[in-house]
């Protein structure tokens, strides 16, 4: 429903009308006629009577995460090599070619990503830092990235830099 526009009942013409943000419908006070939907349900279709069982029936990955290059969304072909000796030789050249295309096929914003943020991470990790600070890093190299400020200069002291630069920032204290 758009600001300020007034919704009229269809069956009884009312014009009161309220939001159950439940259903996430219109609903009319007069005849109990729906008005309009506006809202997706994204709540689960199946119940759960444990805090166990809704473990077990959760479907969703991990959440997003600007520390990952990805953001967490991408797909990867098999766990790694030790799944490949599994498959048969045919098939195992077949996954070679495509992860070689897929190399190939990559933008070098994504390429460059990819190896910022692992370095991120390995910097943090000797560092000790909080993982909220090494999402702000992540934001502000990815902002850098955008505005073509990276080009020419050494990732692991651009990321250096943008450490020193989030430890010292005056919202940190």
């Amino acid at each position: 429903m758009q600001e300020g526009q007034k919704l009229k009942c269809k069956i009884c013409g009312s014009e009161n009308i309220v939001y159950d943000s439940d259903t996430g419908e219109y609903v009319c006070q007069d005849c109990g006629a729906v008005v309009s939907q506006e809202t997706i349900d994204i709540g689960q279709e199946w119940r759960a009577f444990g805090a166990e069982q809704m473990e077990r029936r959760a479907r969703t990955g991990s959440p997003l995460s600007p520390i990952k290059h990805d953001k967490g969304l991408s797909t990867q072909i098999g766990k790694g090599l030790t799944e490949l000796y599994k498959i048969p030789t045919e098939k195992r050249m077949q996954y070679y070619r495509l992860t070689q295309w897929h190399k190939r096929l990559m933008r070098s914003k994504d390429r460059n990503l990819m190896f910022a943020m692992g370095e991120l991470q390995r910097i943090a990790s000797y560092l000790n830092l909080p993982k909220n600070l090494q999402e702000r890093v992540a934001n502000y190299y990815e902002r850098l990235i955008e505005k073509t400020l990276i080009r020419g200069r050494s990732t692991e002291a651009i990321l250096a830099a943008l450490i020193y630069y989030v430890t010292k920032e005056p919202s940190m204290k």
